[in-house]
């Protein structure tokens, strides 16, 4: 894992550490790879297309072919599935079955872990407990950090902050304990839910590392460990979601309750650095949007793989020359529904973000901008703050209160929803702001 780096950014060809242990490789029967070739092909025809299938033992085995076809992966999509990779199989078919055990919990079990529970947003959030642009999302999920200590305390009852050592910015409210069921071994398969989780988020993390480390290679820079100061090992900011998308029959029988039909999750980009997803096998409905023309291309599940996305930081990071393409998920037809598991790596949150300069990417890629992404996200490509960790920190306000749109509270909350800002952003309890931290200038009841 790369080391703790000062504030300072060193140029791209510094010498940043040394990288870290790859983890046992495990082979895993070998699946379709992109045909290699001299030059990265041109797309084909939005239509036709499928992502593109990366096998991750050529990166030791051909590293230049491997960044061949990542550079081109990288360009096109934004977007791959990554094969032959590193965490093993077994651990992610175990993940699968205890993540069901854990939503077969009761209703008053799993709302005992809500994410509104936790000052540093990491919990429970029960089915239609979020939406996107306004239109609520229909699946259950619970979210993990990395297990630390917290970074700030904060008293429930006046808000009041204790941050140690020293003045910290409120964003590190994000460090801290996860919440896990309370279960014993009569619980059954849910008992092993919490190790499980655990070992599959470091595992994660490491390939999630080794994969920037190829990035950078792929994409030109003269160092591959260059992009490793956007990380820290003393405090790591990754993310790990567990999620539940029931299917279209389980959402007709529970009525008004489902809302928007067979939207499970709308049109967004991810807001870290890359996404590394399982999908459980059988069922589909996650899509990708090409940004040529805005139409949408189903990612179904491949046995063995992960699905790889680019996050908007680090499309920022390489001056937008490659892409953080928008995605949804469907609610579809399925008597089970579906397991879907996304871990975020995600950089520190004292980053400071700032586009590497066009000099050092490779020739194939062309920075982009807004008026030539086609995306139905509210996000707009490269609107963000410098320090990473008031832009994702400005996302968790809107993630947690349900409304979504701009926060507007009252004195201790959000009036429409009864959301309460208590341990989360003390300051919004002084004075009305809004969630991007402008001052009022008269108190506002009511999100809009």
């Amino acid at each position: 894992m790369p080391p703790s780096s000062s504030s300072s950014s060193p140029s791209p060809s510094a010498q940043l550490g040394q990288p870290p242990p790859p983890p046992p490789h495990q082979t895993v029967p070998p699946s379709a790879a992109l045909p290699t070739a001299p030059a990265p092909p041109p797309p084909p025809p939005p239509s036709k297309r499928r992502l593109p299938v990366l096998d991750w033992s050529l990166s030791r085995s051909d590293p230049d072919v491997f960044s061949l076809q990542l550079r081109a992966a990288l360009r096109d999509y934004g977007f791959f599935y990554l094969a032959n990779h590193d965490v093993p199989l077994e651990l992610i078919d175990d993940l699968f079955v205890t993540s069901r055990a854990f939503f077969g919990l009761s209703d008053e079990r799993k709302q005992a872990l809500a994410l509104t529970n936790s000052p540093h947003y990491q919990g429970y959030t029960r089915l239609g407990g979020e939406n996107t642009k306004g239109l609520t999302d229909n699946r259950e999920q619970i979210e993990f950090g990395i297990d630390q200590p917290a970074l700030l305390s904060v008293d429930p009852a006046s808000g009041t902050v204790h941050s140690s050592p020293g003045e910290l910015p409120e964003f590190w409210a994000m460090h801290g304990p996860n919440q896990w069921p309370d279960v014993s071994e009569e619980d059954g398969d849910v008992f092993r839910f919490r190790k499980t989780v655990e070992d599959y988020m470091s595992k994660t993390e490491q390939l999630g590392l080794s994969l920037t480390r190829a990035i950078a290679r792929a994409v030109g820079l003269p160092d591959e460990k260059a992009l490793d100061i956007f990380f820290d090992t003393d405090k790591p900011a990754h993310r790990c979601k567990v999620i539940y998308y029931p299917g279209l029959d389980e959402l007709d029988k529970l009525g008004p309750e489902a809302a928007n039909g067979d939207q499970g999750v709308g049109p967004h980009i991810d807001s870290g650095w890359l996404t590394l997803l399982v999908q459980e096998p059988g069922v589909a409905g996650l899509q990708v949007q090409l940004y040529e023309d805005g139409s949408w291309l189903d990612v179904e599940p491949i046995p063995g793989t992960f699905v790889v996305n680019i996050a908007e930081t680090l499309a920022i990071a390489l001056n937008c020359s490659v892409v953080s393409t928008t995605h949804r998920v469907l609610n579809v037809p399925s008597r089970n529904g579906r397991i879907s598991i996304p871990f975020f790596l995600t950089p520190k949150l004292d980053a400071v973000v700032k586009p590497v300069g066009k000099e050092y990417l490779h020739p194939d890629l062309v920075p982009k901008n807004s008026s030539s992404v086609v995306s139905d996200a509210e996000e707009k490509l490269g609107e963000t703050s410098e320090l990473f960790g008031v832009d994702v920190f400005k996302r968790r306000l809107r993630y947690v209160c349900c409304c979504v749109t701009d926060i507007l509270q009252g004195d201790r909350g959000c009036v429409r929803c009864s959301y309460h800002f208590y341990g989360r952003h003390p300051r919004l309890l002084q004075e009305p702001r809004r969630c991007d931290g402008e001052v009022l200038s008269a108190p506002a009841s009511v999100c809009r």
